[in-house]
């Protein structure tokens, strides 16, 4: 009997050979999506029966009970966090510390690199009440979605304006830095 899986991933370099189908089972048929940025959810009803997910999500989510879940750790990114908190060129911003009482977006409250970039500001004495937060989607190209679950304090941590991608955003000067896994193209 041959268990099909419909897996959901990111374009990595090391799936090439799954993609290409140098790597395959007789025992599984793996329906591999590619997909630019990760699903809300995998189970529940998504249509994906395994993919990526952010480990402070998944451990978040275990501690308030979810447990159809299982995790196989993989941890994929692997680089620090300091290159992944992005400011306008023209920003007089050089320090992390100088961050205290500016705006800053995040592409999703709990995401373990947004979790280890405010541990970045903590470290330099920039406490999560001392910034104003936003979370939204990084470019017009992402998806409009739930980024802060429970974790919305109004006036402190909020959603994105209007949906506004964080990036244009950032280019009008409305937002002073952006945190995200994903260095995109700015030009």
């Amino acid at each position: 009997m041959t268990l099909k899986i419909r897996l959901a991933v990111r374009d990595w370099d090391y799936l090439t050979p799954l993609l290409l189908g140098d790597v395959t089972s007789e025992r599984l048929n793996l329906d591999v999506e590619r997909i630019a940025t990760m699903p809300v959810e995998i189970g529940k009803g998504s249509p994906f029966d395994a993919g990526e997910a952010s480990f402070s999500r998944y451990l978040t989510d275990l501690a308030d009970g979810e447990n159809s879940t299982i995790a196989i750790p993989n941890f994929l990114m692997r680089g620090f966090r300091h290159g992944c908190i992005i400011t306008r060129k023209d920003s007089p911003l050089t320090r992390v510390n100088e961050l205290a009482g500016k705006r800053i977006g995040v592409t999703g409250w709990r995401d373990s690199g947004n979790t280890w970039t405010r541990a970045i500001l903590r470290n330099e004495g920039v406490m999560t009440d001392d910034a104003y937060w936003y979370a939204g989607r990084l470019t017009e190209a992402h998806p409009i979605q739930d980024r802060l679950g429970e974790f919305g304090q109004p006036g402190r941590i909020e959603p994105m304006p209007n949906e506004t991608p964080m990036m244009q955003s950032l280019a009008e000067g409305w937002l002073d830095a952006v945190f995200t896994p994903f260095i995109v193209d700015c030009h």
